[in-house]
């Protein structure tokens, strides 16, 4: 195999994903990433590496990747949402919901990928215990397949909240 031919690491890295040796499929997207002279294939390159350190808990590195894909093209939303979960994961929640916001900001999402960020977007305000921005944004994702359990959390927090005050 010729040592600048970047898509056959790529096949490799996938083969390697498939058949479960993940420390290897990062070797080989790493390979790909090094020798990619094609700025549209590095691209998915480096999502799908960033994608591969979020599957295996490798959190940071997938921020890493994340920032290194979104300097060179910040309108691929998925890129942003594995930033803001491996921050979430990470429980860097102020950094999580600054992804989340952007998120929520991106031109031409449809309404119920703008429902799951701020669903997320809720739910991470909870955990903070900023309960005025937490019920603002479960109340915008209360629609559809996330009726239910936004209503839930606001639930949880009108009893946090009954709680609290009862001290």
């Amino acid at each position: 195999m010729q040592n600048d031919y970047a898509q056959a690491y790529v096949m490799l890295g996938n083969i390697a994903k498939i058949e479960t040796d993940q420390d290897k499929a990062i070797e080989k997207f790493t390979k790909a990433i090094t020798i990619e002279k094609d700025q549209k294939s590095l691209l998915k390159i480096k999502y799908s590496l960033a994608e591969l350190y979020l599957d295996n808990g490798r959190f940071q590195d997938a921020i890493k990747m994340a920032n290194n894909y979104l300097a060179l093209d910040t309108k691929n939303y998925n890129v942003t949402f594995i930033k803001a979960v491996a921050h979430m994961k990470l429980k860097e929640y102020n950094e999580a919901i600054d992804s989340f916001q952007k998120l929520i900001d991106y031109q031409g999402l449809d309404i119920a990928q703008k429902t799951k960020f701020e669903f997320a977007l809720g739910i991470l305000y909870k955990e903070i215990k900023n309960y005025d921005l937490a019920k603002k944004s479960l109340k915008k994702s209360s629609y559809g397949g996330f009726k239910s359990v936004s209503m839930m959390a606001m639930e949880e927090i009108a009893e946090e909240e009954k709680s609290k005050e009862e001290q």
